[in-house]
């Protein structure tokens, strides 16, 4: 008789580990008459319904079973666990096909539904957790994780939550390269008695704004944006390239020649002394102009 707790443990498993033994057996035997009546074919057609979901693991490994395969087979070859086998097995035992599909287990994603989700969130825009989460849940019938969760395995997996980036719509980085080395060539040439400004206009504005959503790390998520006006006063300015204090402002009830030439000639006006005044602009019409070229 062993004396010891030790030894009453070793013998209490051995006695559960016969036990076990004979039970498998009478179970397989249930299970494998079962399917081969009429069960085969019912499993098949769930197999090939189910192909693509983690609901295939179940009843493949259910059909393997049933077709003679020893559970460390079914196991090895499906990547599960020997313990999941049975269960899966004890399921179908207890409610036939149906309970394979309601099994409530609630696992972490499969290297496949990972890969699927990366794409999904390179698609297309999700601006919160929660969203990530209800296309997780119908997609994959199952929700995973919590909130909190999500946004801990989001970042595990390469995201990270940021602000997209708002570009022009019409740029072209070779062209700002270009003007950017002339301008550079004109500072350093720069003669006295000449004065360099920048042109610019402020409107009342309506634009797309800029939103967080999940993002991979490394990227950024362009946004084209374009400015829409809205009827009111506008103000044009100047901004002296050499000194950010020398600004001249002009107020217009709309933007035009006449009003380029006004500002024009308020610059004109505030360097009297000046041999040459140069203006950076852009390419809008107003400033190529016929009448504001005389």
């Amino acid at each position: 008789m062993p004396t010891n707790y030790s030894d009453l443990l070793i013998a209490k498993r051995k006695r559960i580990a016969n036990r076990n033994s004979k039970t498998e057996t009478s179970l397989w035997r249930i299970c494998h008459s079962n399917c081969k009546n009429r069960g085969v074919e019912e499993l098949r057609k769930l197999q090939c319904n189910v192909s693509g979901r983690t609901d295939y693991a179940r009843a493949t490994c259910v059909l393997m079973l049933a077709l003679g395969s020893r559970p460390e087979f079914v196991a090895k070859n499906l990547g599960i666990d020997v313990a999941t086998a049975y269960r899966y097995k004890n399921l179908y035992l207890r409610g036939k096909t149906r309970s394979l599909l309601d099994d409530r287990y609630r696992g972490r994603l499969d290297s496949r539904q990972i890969s699927l989700l990366c794409e999904e969130l390179e698609r297309y825009i999700y601006t919160d957790a929660k969203s990530v989460a209800e296309w997780a849940e119908g997609d994959f019938r199952s929700s995973i994780y919590s909130l909190a969760i999500w946004w801990i395995f989001l970042n595990r997996i390469g995201f990270t939550y940021k602000k997209t980036t708002e570009v022009p719509c019409e740029t072209d980085a070779e062209e700002q390269g270009a003007f950017v080395q002339m301008i550079k060539e004109h500072f350093s040439c720069k003669k006295e008695g000449n004065i360099y400004y920048y042109a610019d206009g402020t409107h009342p504005t309506h634009n797309t704004c800029s939103t967080y959503t999940w993002i991979r790390k490394g990227r950024r998520l362009e946004q084209p944006t374009v400015s829409g006006r809205e009827p009111s006063q506008h103000q044009r300015g100047l901004l002296n390239a050499h000194d950010v204090t020398d600004v001249i402002a002009h107020e217009c009830p709309s933007v035009n020649t006449d009003s380029i030439i006004a500002l024009y000639k308020a610059a004109l006006e505030w360097h009297p002394e000046a041999k040459n005044i140069y203006i950076i602009t852009d390419n809008a019409c107003y400033y190529l102009s016929k009448k504001l070229r005389e």
